[in-house]
């Protein structure tokens, strides 16, 4: 079969099990879900051009999923079924990038393999089906590594403008993702092109430049609308860093949680607040303790460096049985994660796309890993891991067969 029939059956079969999941759920509501704000967001986008919350201006989330997902409440309809579409489309998109870098960082045999896994990957099918940004960020910082690559190969400085454009729509997505596009990205593009002899300061600049000034417009909307320079959302990030410092991770989404923070005399505080102030409080608060406790927060770290990577949910009432979830962990991450991981370890050929794939990858998990850990903020890294594991299966496929 050629590769480019394999790609289309791998493609199909995406769709399908993506399509599929997401018509099952949309068949089990009537109502347009919005767990986390993002579709009051899109339809405040959608009504009026503004991100409105019970009709006051808000920075409660990064912009760019509910703007996203407010341009296709105006083209197909403000439900359920046009927040899937935009959804699976971004899934697809996915797909089509996993299977470049691949074929750009390795070859055609194992860009194939990582767009296979990627189409079964439960994770990926899942949130798919959700009204969540998940699935907008996977697509969205695969954008902007594939931006990086296709400007590295061409060595220009337009290729580096339209890659910087594409990596600032991470930190309007997730702020997390800005320590990659503002350090990581321009410092590697940088690093590689001196080392070719290109001028380096030209390209990096061109990169920053389209960066910064995309990225700075969120910011800058809040400081003229909100009177606050507030870079990324206001929805609580920082409660997190304070919560899990005091109260333990294994007990987070359970009773016990509730009653350690209900006693604690900085989350009455911080209740009291308005968002913005609340999470300059909680950023605060945080790091005081960590800096009273700096022996028991390096211990944490290290325990949430091996926690970001297990392969299921702690257990936890959840829609699907437990033992199922297991299952479906033993059967994707259980392996994927270690495989990936290992195939970073023993690659020699360094090149600048893989450089770029992994120091996103790290950067990503660390911040994740100094704030607050769980298996879904993993997601966005997932597609590093799932290319270098599919890698390192065609590499072992290739020797067995030759020993054979």
């Amino acid at each position: 079969m050629s590769g480019r029939k394999a790609l289309l059956l791998i493609l199909v079969a995406g769709l399908a099990l993506r399509l599929g999941y997401a018509l099952r759920t949309a068949q089990k509501t009537s109502s347009l879900p919005d767990p986390d704000d993002y579709c009051g967001l899109a339809l405040s986008f959608a009504r009026d051009g503004s991100l409105s919350l019970d009709g006051r201006l808000t920075a409660h989330r990064e912009p760019a999923y509910p703007i996203a997902l407010g341009l296709a409440f105006l083209a197909l309809g403000a439900t359920l079924k046009a927040g899937l579409a935009l959804n699976l489309l971004a899934s697809m998109l996915s797909l089509l990038l996993i299977y470049d870098l691949g074929r750009r960082l390795f070859d055609e045999r194992s860009a194939l393999a990582a767009a296979a896994i990627a189409a079964l990957y439960p994770p990926f099918i899942f949130y798919a089906a959700q009204l969540r940004r998940e699935t907008w960020m996977v697509f969205v910082t695969l954008l902007g590594l594939w931006a990086l690559c296709s400007a590295q190969q061409a060595g220009r400085a337009r290729g580096f403008a339209l890659a910087g454009l594409a990596n600032a729509l991470g930190p309007l997505s997730n702020i997390v993702f800005l320590p990659f596009g503002l350090l990581v990205a321009p410092a590697l593009a940088w690093w590689s092109h001196r080392r070719q002899k290109r001028p380096a300061a030209a390209l990096t600049a061109a990169y920053l430049a389209c960066f910064l000034a995309l990225c700075g417009l969120w910011p800058l909307r809040n400081r003229i609308e909100l009177g606050r320079f507030y870079l990324g959302g206001s929805g609580g990030g920082w409660a997190n860093l304070y919560d899990y410092l005091v109260v333990p991770e294994n007990l987070g989404g359970t009773p016990r949680q509730t009653a350690l923070l209900a006693a604690d005399p900085v989350v009455k505080k911080g209740d009291s607040l308005d968002p913005i102030a609340r999470d300059r409080w909680y950023f605060e608060a945080g790091l005081r303790f960590i800096k009273r406790h700096p022996a028991r927060y390096a211990r944490l770290l290290l325990w949430r460096c091996l926690d970001f990577w297990r392969p299921w949910p702690r257990p936890r009432p959840y829609p699907l049985p437990y033992w199922l979830l297991k299952a479906i962990g033993l059967f994707s991450d259980a392996w994927i994660i270690p495989l990936g991981w290992l195939a970073i370890l023993c690659l020699r050929a360094w090149t600048p796309e893989r450089l770029w794939l992994l120091g996103f990858g790290t950067s990503v998990s660390a911040v994740y890993i100094a704030v607050f850990t769980m298996n879904r903020y993993r997601l966005p890294v997932m597609p590093m891991l799932i290319l270098f594991a599919a890698a390192a299966l065609v590499r072992a496929v290739e020797a067995l067969r030759r020993a054979i």
